[in-house]
């Protein structure tokens, strides 16, 4: 970075400038990259991978910006399952007791599948989110629309105060487990920590 040849371009990306050191920021050339509108992925599902309306808007909605990710799932035929079962456990784990959580925690940490955790705590970040827009009255801005009942269900029964601190937890226990080999520990926090939705 400090006098790399002429000819050298290095892109650095990062979701965030304050992960960077304010040196490393200052020699460099920000180009702030914005997620793709919703209503953009969906004309392009539509359009270009014949996605019927539905499942189009849905995909759109929960890509969050990133069609490269709303192709992916197109192609992944196991995505309605697998996010079917992440979110009917997470509804279980949030009526379970704690004996109940730290057994969930102990079986995910055991498989030992670093992509499939993300993948899961995307999904109960955007879960979480959309119960909080819910709590706000906008339940139109949801990712999760096809599952709006279920939101303002659990909306009602929460404060906002609660739904806001429990996604402060889940993007903490995330950065964690980004940078800590014990993923049992910051799986057992994260559980213990779940509102509790009866």
């Amino acid at each position: 970075l400090e006098e790399p040849p002429a000819h050298v371009i290095l892109l650095l990306t990062a979701t965030e400038r304050t992960q960077l050191l304010p040196t490393i920021v200052s020699r460099c050339q920000v180009i702030e990259m914005q997620p793709i509108a919703p209503t953009v992925i969906e004309q392009a599902l539509g359009q270009h991978w014949q996605v019927g309306p539905k499942q189009a808007q849905l995909l759109a909605r929960l890509a969050g910006g990133r069609l490269g990710w709303a192709v992916t799932q197109l192609h992944n035929a196991k995505f309605d399952a697998e996010r079917q079962e992440q979110l009917e456990a997470l509804w279980r784990l949030a009526a379970a007791n704690r004996i109940q959580r730290l057994a969930f925690s102990e079986q995910t940490a055991a498989k030992g599948s670093q992509p499939q955790l993300f993948n899961m705590l995307e999904l109960w970040t955007t879960w979480w989110r959309d119960v909080l827009l819910a709590q706000a009255n906008c339940i139109d801005a949801c990712s999760n629309i096809d599952l709006r009942e279920e939101i303002a269900r659990q909306a009602a029964h929460l404060s906002q105060e609660t739904v806001q601190k429990y996604i402060q937890t889940l993007k903490r226990i995330e950065g964690y487990l980004h940078h800590t080999t014990n993923t049992r520990m910051a799986l057992d926090v994260l559980l213990l920590q779940l509102p509790r939705i009866v």
